[in-house]
């Protein structure tokens, strides 16, 4: 009798084994075959042998600059409240006249200065800078390739990327 109790757990697991084996093997080709697999793009910050340059208007490129910096846009140009060297990006954007700055979030900067204190005060971390987001809309032509480069070679520079599309409206 005790060979009967140690059996029948050992079959039950093989079972359940082989049960969950083949679960496996008819998922991942119902998976296959139903979900169409991405295929590999080229975004514009991958290198290319020839420049990736706007054919469209209104192409956005998003940058924030690294926390502490106290950048903020001032009558169209950067300034840096705390005497971070702006000269390095001042030369990249003169090299894409057409370029138009603005601020990403369009609260004021005190709104965003005072909530990101509150928020500070309350959870005991600190809080990303929203004034540190600006938006570049650039016209047609730009090589945005060239110009991420650029940006993300400098040291105020935390990040630059190329916003995505909007999605287009459902269709009717």
């Amino acid at each position: 009798m005790k060979e009967k109790g140690f059996v029948l757990p050992i079959v039950l697991g093989v079972i359940a084994l082989g049960v969950l084996i083949i679960w496996g093997v008819v998922y991942s080709q119902f998976q296959s075959k139903s979900t169409p697999q991405p295929q590999p793009t080229q975004t514009p910050t991958q290198q290319t042998s020839e420049p990736v340059k706007t054919n469209v208007q209104n192409l956005r490129v998003d940058v924030k600059f690294v926390e502490g910096s106290t950048v903020r846009l001032r009558e169209g140009a950067f300034v840096s409240f705390s005497g971070e060297n702006l000269s390095g990006l001042k030369r990249i954007l003169q090299n894409y006249p057409n370029i138009k700055i603005e601020r990403l979030f369009t609260r004021s900067e005190e709104d965003l200065t005072e909530e990101q204190r509150r928020l500070e005060s309350q959870t005991n971390k600190d809080m990303p800078d929203l004034n540190l987001w600006y938006r570049l809309l650039l016209p047609k032509g730009v090589d945005i390739q060239s110009l991420l480069k650029s940006l993300d070679s400098l040291a105020i520079v935390e990040t630059a990327y190329l916003e995505s599309p909007a999605a287009p409206p459902p269709a009717q």
